[in-house]
């Protein structure tokens, strides 16, 4: 149990020993801790009496109230229920102590840049999460953890993350950048969804109508996902900020995420797979083409989220070196803002997709 403490830590122990003993797991099983994980510890069980298993111990915070364990557990299980099985098997978990038992999955990162039977794959799979979407099964499902269902709420978003940036203490080491270079291509992307939305007669305080939101997987790409070494067909993982959503705003993530980025040659087949999702093609087909610069503005925030102090905290309780994080954070947006830009210019295409 000593090595799964220091691993697991001491104050959740209580909670997860009583998950470890309803599932028939010794808490004397090897414990691993797995990297990668951003904001949680991630940690492989090995016992006598059974497949390894993954504990995942989520970050908590007064600073931080997000839940991660439900929004991920729940996701998972309804995905489950209705049969997708590219995703690891939510076994058990337990709320209290914000832990949760799944299937351990063997296998590697994704090979990159990602090929068109993988972005097949990834498309698949919000496809098949979202067939029983009306089904009374879905209706339980919480928010998205930053779900937005208006333009103005899209906007909102980003403000609220740059200003998260500039009124942090840890934020001055990026403020020069912020103020140089994000603000303006910020200023000019958010004036352009406007006049957008006014030229089209779109009110952006206009809540998104029900059937048009989707069940997102959220934070979801090549980045959270493995290559099965039984078969090298993708397994997607992490979903700690699912829930509904606009299919906008995953369209955008998706496109934007910084560690394996999508590259643009995929735009098509994805908007295609998107706009089928969708009774009101073409209005979607607007919300993608107008948010793309947005969600790569986002981004940019996301990138530098290390100059904050507790986001910084989640890394350092996952277990991660934060010795290079602070430069590494301004490369990542410098080459996020490269693809704002080109997003920012982007035609016409989808819209008349």
């Amino acid at each position: 149990m000593t090595a799964l403490a220091n691993l697991a830590g001491s104050d959740r122990m209580a909670g997860i020993i009583a998950l470890l003993e309803r599932n028939d797991v010794s808490s004397q099983a090897s414990a691993e801790l797995l990297r990668g994980g951003k904001n949680n510890r991630v940690i492989r069980l090995v016992s006598d009496r059974g497949a390894p298993l993954v504990l995942k111990v989520y970050f908590r915070s007064a600073a931080d109230t997000r839940d991660r364990l439900k929004n991920e557990f729940s996701f998972a299980r309804f995905a489950w229920a209705q049969g997708v099985r590219t995703l690891p098997e939510p076994i058990d978990a337990e709320p209290s102590e914000q832990c949760a038992l799944f299937e351990f999955v063997a296998g590697t990162k994704p090979l990159y840049p990602p090929t068109a039977a993988m972005i097949a794959e990834a498309l698949a799979f919000v496809q098949e999460i979202n067939r029983q979407r009306f089904a009374d099964a879905a209706a339980g499902l919480p928010t998205g953890s930053e779900a937005c269902f208006s333009i103005a709420a899209h906007i909102d978003l980003v403000n609220k993350r740059i200003g998260r940036l500039l009124d942090d203490h840890a934020g001055n080491g990026a403020k020069p950048w912020i103020e140089g270079k994000l603000l303006p291509l910020w200023r000019m992307i958010e004036n352009s969804v406007l006049s957008g939305a006014a030229s089209r007669g779109v009110d952006p305080e206009r809540t998104l109508d029900e059937q048009e939101r989707i069940i997102s997987p959220s934070d979801f790409g090549f980045h959270n996902a493995i290559a099965r070494a039984t078969d090298g067909r993708l397994c997607f993982h992490d979903f700690e900020y699912a829930g509904w959503d606009d299919p906008a705003k995953l369209f955008g993530d998706f496109f934007n995420q910084i560690e394996m980025p999508v590259p643009h040659e995929f735009l098509p087949a994805a908007a295609g797979s998107f706009l089928a999702l969708s009774q009101h093609p073409r209005n979607l087909a607007w919300r993608m083409r107008a948010l793309l610069p947005v969600y790569a503005v986002k981004w940019c925030c996301i990138a530098l989220n290390p100059f904050v102090a507790a986001d910084a905290a989640r890394r350092q309780f996952a277990g991660h070196d934060t010795a290079e994080i602070f430069r590494q954070s301004l490369e990542r947006a410098a080459r996020q803002l490269e693809r704002a830009q080109y997003f920012h210019q982007l035609g016409e295409w989808l819209t008349d997709a």
